[in-house]
């Protein structure tokens, strides 16, 4: 993503904001919140809720390489 779209980490606090997974063109997941516009590129995947079951659906079924 790039900077003018990036989320700022006091945005990602809050644990009632719902989230969407969402995948890139280049098969990569992130989490997004729900209330935000999704950047160009990448495409929202059915799963969403806090953040952290979001990142839990994406360490359970990513295939990539995990860094």
């Amino acid at each position: 993503m790039s900077s003018n779209t990036a989320i700022k980490d006091d945005e990602t606090k809050d644990p009632f904001t719902e989230y969407f997974v969402v995948k890139s063109i280049n098969e990569q997941y992130s989490v997004w919140p729900s209330e935000k516009e999704i950047p160009a590129g990448w495409n929202k995947i059915e799963i969403a809720g806090n953040k952290e079951n979001c990142l839990d659906w994406i360490e359970k079924n990513w295939e990539g390489p995990k860094l």
